[in-house]
């Protein structure tokens, strides 16, 4: 094998990837747009629509209303009755409508039990569960001062009383912000889509363009050209997560970096060698390019459900889980995780690193096989 002809090879492909405004305005975009539009999907509740019917129009009745704050509720024109609740959650204006009945305030003077009544929309059934949590808290939250100044306590008197209260600590992200997470998740995965269209276009572009018996009929090794063709797929895909990172993340979203930003970005060069290998298995598979587009949505859909991102794979059924292990996604998304949130070292992301290099070179190797078998 030679060097200098690999490096030659290498760049030739980065100059068509610099010639093709497709290709270049498709990684900006990945690496931007995508990551911006991502962070508008939120596991929080913020800014719901409530309704709040008050039947009882008293002190309480109202003080209760106004513990419904933003930025998790957005409270709608009180309603004139239940049906305009109803009409409300039915055309999707809002998440939620609470009603307070009549004699809500008498009945708490009396010392009787009473209760209001949270319509919820369940179509959105994450949300829906977070509405209804916010609420018990909402509810609780009075009910226990009202019990405090029915007693001729004051407010802060529940830290004298024999109650027992769990001690949470939260680890690594006290504030529980979902963005940090999910902008890392979307790195990743924007990772993985264009190292697979890289690599698989790099080879089918030389078919398509009929240059491909050109290369093979040359002094390069199939080696070469493979070795080449990923080299410069990789120098472009970790140009983009630097826009990413650099572009998006940081000043934009403000995402902390508590490890290493040059391990981040050679377990991302490894990550990167490893999709391009499974590319070039795609690329053996097809003959043109919107096959490879058809192809890669096909392998793109199981790798994002056993990454671990959108589901804990302590969650998933003992089969799947065991899958997970295959996935590069995986091992990348916990490296992303500990570097950025976690703060880990090196040594610490060694198992998640030496699983991804394993794999990478089985799918580098693979897709070599295939290369050569297919275009021999």
């Amino acid at each position: 094998m030679s060097l200098s002809r690999c490096v030659a090879l290498m760049w030739k492909e980065l100059l068509e990837f610099r010639r093709d405004r497709v290709v270049v305005l498709f990684i900006l975009y990945a690496f931007t747009v995508d990551l911006l539009a991502d962070a508008g999907h939120r596991m929080v509740l913020h800014h719901a629509g409530l309704g709040v019917l008050d039947h009882d129009r008293s002190a309480v009745s109202r003080e209760l209303a106004g513990r419904f704050l933003a930025p998790y509720f957005w409270q709608r024109p009180a309603p004139r009755d239940a049906e305009e609740i109803v009409c409300q959650l039915d055309s999707g204006e809002d998440m939620a409508g609470v009603v307070v009945p009549s004699g809500f305030e008498a009945d708490l003077v009396r010392g009787k039990q009473t209760s209001i009544q949270l319509l919820v929309d369940g179509s959105q059934a994450i949300q829906a569960a977070l509405a209804e949590a916010y609420t018990h808290e909402v509810v609780a939250g009075l009910s226990e001062e009202i019990i405090l100044r029915r007693l001729g306590l004051a407010p802060d008197a529940v830290r004298t009383l024999p109650v027992i209260e769990p001690a949470l600590r939260v680890r690594f992200n006290p504030d529980r912000n979902d963005l940090h997470f999910m902008l890392l998740n979307s790195l990743g995965m924007m990772m993985s889509l264009v190292a697979i269209l890289l690599s698989a276009s790099a080879l089918i572009r030389e078919r398509e363009r009929g240059t491909i018996e050109q290369l093979l009929v040359s002094p390069l090794e199939p080696w070469e050209i493979l070795l080449a063709k990923t080299a410069a797929s990789t120098v472009v895909l970790l140009a983009g997560a630097a826009v990413g990172v650099f572009g998006v993340l940081f000043p934009v979203f403000h995402v902390p970096v508590r490890g290493s930003l040059v391990v981040f970005f050679g377990c991302a060069t490894i990550f990167a060698f490893a999709m391009c290998g499974l590319g070039m298995t795609v690329a053996s598979l097809c003959r043109t390019m919107p096959q490879v587009g058809m192809v890669t949505l096909l392998v793109m859909t199981p790798l994002l459900f056993v990454s671990g991102g959108w589901t804990p794979v302590e969650a998933m059924p003992t089969w799947l889980n065991a899958l997970t292990t295959l996935s590069p996604l995986r091992w990348f998304t916990n490296i992303a995780y500990g570097l950025f949130l976690r703060g880990a070292t090196f040594s610490d992301l060694l198992p998640s690193v030496t699983a991804m290099a394993g794999i990478g070179t089985v799918f580098f190797v693979w897709g070599a096989l295939r290369f050569r078998a297919r275009f021999r």
